[in-house]
């Protein structure tokens, strides 16, 4: 309440939401809802943890994906946060499209 923007926050509280001992966890991306969290595990295999349950189930199992760079194997969620689809890459000679929601 007393600060006036949130980039200019400092009374930020950061909670872990997922970790697993020995294992690589990047790239999360929350559901539309709020309610699931997609994520890479092993830079490999892409999972989903239901934040109210708490449990955890893999989608694309490791043996289906294989990343050469980070950042390489993206996805998305649809609009009802139902179905998780890759998102399409571009070839490395094209720069990403920028869109501009004013």
């Amino acid at each position: 309440e007393d600060e006036c923007c949130f980039f200019m926050g400092t009374e930020l509280e950061e909670e872990l939401v997922h970790a697993e001992e020995g294992r690589e966890i990047f790239q999360p991306v929350l559901s539309p809802d709020g309610e699931k969290l997609a994520f890479l595990r092993d830079r490999d295999e892409i999972a989903v943890k239901d934040l109210d349950r708490g449990s955890t189930r893999t989608v694309v199992p490791a043996e289906r994906n294989y990343s050469y760079a980070d950042g390489d194997i993206r996805y998305s969620w649809s609009p009802d946060s139902q179905w998780l689809a890759p998102a399409p890459q571009a070839p490395p000679s094209v720069p990403p499209a920028v869109c501009c929601l004013a």
